[in-house]
Formats: C-alpha cells, structure tokens, sequence
C-alpha cells in the first residue's frame, strides 16, 4: 500500500496504479490535449513505448481491447501495462 502511495504521489498524471510485480504495473492516465482526436494506430504506443493500451474509460463505458483504430479523446482514461520505466516514458512524452 504504501508503494501504491508513493507512486499516485510522485506523478501528476497516474489516477490509479497496480503494482503486479518490482518492474511491470498497469496504471490509469488521462488522455491529455496533445493526444485528442488521435487513434491508437497513429500513436503508436506499442512500438515507441513497449506499452499495451488494455481499456480506454469514457465517461461510463468502457472499451476492453482497443483497436488500434479507436480514436483518444482528451479526458479518456487509459489503462496502460508495461515496465514501470516505460510507463514514465510514455505520462513524460505523450501526456
């Protein structure tokens, strides 16, 4: 739990995060302006960030594996899992 706290605190960005082991965890992070509008083929998380996107929240549905064609709005929340290093990578870059 206390794992848990540090890392909610030491982001800006992380809503929520699960730790499943020393390096890999799945966080949530909202889409950001810089993202809107982009689909999931055009950001290219996969390949430039080693990061599967799982779900994409909005509002009060959500998409359980996303295609690559789904669309990002900003606000969505997406459920990411990857090496903890990675995941920082992506909130730096792209969120």
């Amino acid at each position: 739990m206390g794992i848990r706290i540090a890392q909610s605190m030491s982001s800006d960005h992380l809503l929520d995060y699960i730790n499943l082991s020393e390096e890999y965890s799945v966080v949530e992070i909202p889409a950001a302006h810089q993202i809107h509008k982009r689909t999931l083929l055009d950001l290219d998380i996969r390949a430039k960030f080693n990061i599967t996107i799982l779900a994409i929240k909005r509002k009060d549905e959500i998409n359980v594996s996303p295609l690559p064609s789904d669309v990002i709005i900003e606000g969505d929340i997406l459920v990411a899992m990857g090496l903890n290093s990675d995941l920082k990578r992506l909130e730096d870059k792209l969120l």
